[in-house]
């Protein structure tokens, strides 16, 4: 059907834009594009076409693998992110507009403090995206209120990404924490109180051996009346 639709609009004189794969006399499968126009004499009389043909397979397995990609992150609980140098948000996956409850176009384009608090940025994000644009992966732990999840507990990660003329970009990975740290606090409640447990009860078996000698002797002394 490409070759059918391709002749018709040759013999036609119409242009053409096709995208289509080949299969090459060793058997190997590659991705041509295709171009064409027809061209007229003086008279305006169709008298030839003008086409050319492009390779342009590893451009369609740079797309498959970018769409592959694209399917994993947005897949991904955890919030990521990609910021330019100049704090702006150049990726962000469908988990970090979920927690923030914005569309894309809320978020792509626009400035980090835009995103977040001012205050957060200037006191605490910057400083850690700087030391990332050096060249330093960070990782550090805050806590966020988020506009309908309340106060969460976030595990960021920085990522230095190199570009032609050195680090332009940073991929950040935000991981909530907040339901490991709560575990992480019941299961240190539940130790504290083994420990007393045993405290209490060794001091509790402690108690009834001295109070046995008590007793003891107090019934030695009661027989000798």
């Amino acid at each position: 059907p490409l070759v059918e639709e391709q002749s018709a609009l040759r013999l036609a004189g119409k242009p053409f834009h096709l995208d289509h794969r080949i299969i090459r006399p060793s058997g190997e499968v590659r991705w041509v594009e295709v171009s064409g126009e027809g061209i007229s004499d003086n008279e305006g009389r169709y008298v030839r076409y003008l086409g050319v043909c492009r390779d342009i397979t590893e451009r369609k397995q740079a797309e498959a693998t970018l769409r592959e990609y694209e399917r994993v992150v947005e897949g991904l609980d955890e919030m990521i992110l990609v910021v330019d140098r100049g704090y702006r948000y150049v990726i962000a996956n469908r988990a970090f507009l979920n927690y923030r409850q914005l569309e894309r176009s809320q978020v792509i384009g626009h400035l980090v403090e835009e995103v977040v608090e001012r205050e957060v940025f200037a006191l605490l994000i910057r400083e850690k995206m700087d030391k990332c644009f050096n060249g330093t992966t960070v990782h550090y732990e805050m806590k966020y209120r988020f506009p309908n999840l309340g106060e969460r507990d976030l595990l960021a990660s920085y990522f230095p990404i190199q570009g032609p003329a050195g680090i332009d970009r940073i991929a950040c990975i935000l991981q909530d924490v907040t339901g490991t740290r709560q575990l992480e606090a019941q299961f240190l409640q539940a130790q504290k109180m083994e420990a007393v447990g045993r405290l209490a009860g060794g001091v509790a078996h402690d108690f009834n051996n001295i109070l046995g000698v008590i007793i003891g002797y107090s019934d030695i002394s009661l027989g000798l009346l």
